[in-house]
């Protein structure tokens, strides 16, 4: 057969299938044509507000695990100095060589506190980087990599999966208005969104939100989950303030967090180390654990590696 009869074949077919849905849709009462357009829109509504959310939640749950695995040791930043300083011993150039070791020490100082405010400067600052060599050309490369890696890991991802979900385009209304209001994935998001400030520092913020979460949901088994990550919260606070008040509450937090949910490990197992740690802090004011991480990815922050004076 031709080209140009298997053409034709496909045309006539197609006009076929045509007129088959025209006669079906013609033989639909006028009700049921409503509510097949209904459904039609419904369909294509839940489908384009999910596959909006879904994507970014997707982004935000993948850097959220890099930044469970980052935190502890701080593996990225370590890199990311040591690139700063395979520049300063590469670069001839004093002035240069000079902001390389005000940048290293504004790193830092800043990052313990606020991570992401110390990142961005650093990325607006090595963006002015030029090289004179190949050489020095490869370790700029190499220092923007790095830092433009931990920006994009810090970077806080959840506040526009938060947006997508919470104000979603007039398109996928009403359907999204449905969608949410039967489902739980706001709650998720939204202690999500909590650990993702807990690991970079903003525990003010991260408290509000868990708060807010302790209201809104009445599952015993979810409340367990929020009063451990509260719990984690005041227990970071202590570690930082050394104030054994936060020791205090962490412990009851999670008690709390074990009498909602009997059978969730992490509570029993997290109350077990706090109270280890309760009576020397309570004596000395404070514990000999600095440092360790408490388990999961709402422990403490790693610091950034001891490095001289000079490069």
């Amino acid at each position: 057969m031709s080209a140009m009869a298997r053409a034709r074949g496909w045309l006539s077919g197609s006009q076929v299938r045509e007129s088959h849905f025209r006669r079906l849709v013609a033989s639909l009462s006028p009700t049921l044509r409503i509510a097949a357009i209904v459904l039609l829109v419904v369909g294509l509504q839940a489908w384009g507000f999910n596959r909006q959310v879904i994507s970014r939640t997707d982004t935000a749950a993948a850097n959220l695990a890099l930044l469970k695995q980052e935190v502890p040791g701080n593996r990225l930043i370590d890199a990311a100095m040591t690139s700063l300083r395979d520049y300063y011993r590469i670069s001839n150039d004093e002035l240069r060589r000079r902001q390389i070791v005000e940048l290293r020490d504004t790193v830092s100082e800043r990052f313990a506190e606020n991570p992401r405010l110390a990142i961005d400067d650093a990325v607006r600052i090595t963006s002015g980087f030029d090289a004179r060599t190949d050489g020095e050309q490869e370790a700029i490369n190499s220092v923007n990599q790095n830092f433009a890696r931990l920006q994009e890991i810090y970077a806080d991802h959840y506040a526009a999966a938060i947006d997508a979900y919470s104000d979603p385009s007039w398109l996928f209304q009403p359907t999204a208005a449905l969608l949410r209001m039967r489902g739980s994935a706001g709650l998720a998001l939204r202690f999500d969104h909590a650990l993702y400030l807990m690991l970079v520092g903003d525990r003010a913020a991260a408290n509000a939100i868990l708060e807010s979460l302790r209201q809104a949901d009445d599952s015993a088994a979810f409340d367990s989950r929020v009063l451990l990550a509260q719990a984690r919260l005041q227990f970071d606070a202590f570690r930082v303030e050394q104030n054994p008040e936060y020791l205090r509450q962490a412990v009851e937090y999670a008690r709390e967090s074990l009498r909602h949910d009997a059978a969730y490990e992490l509570p029993k197992l997290f109350l077990e180390y706090l109270l280890a740690v309760e009576p020397q802090a309570v004596e000395t004011g404070e514990t000999s654990m600095q440092g360790q991480g408490t388990g999961e990815s709402e422990g403490e922050r790693g610091s950034i590696s001891d490095t001289p004076s000079e490069f």
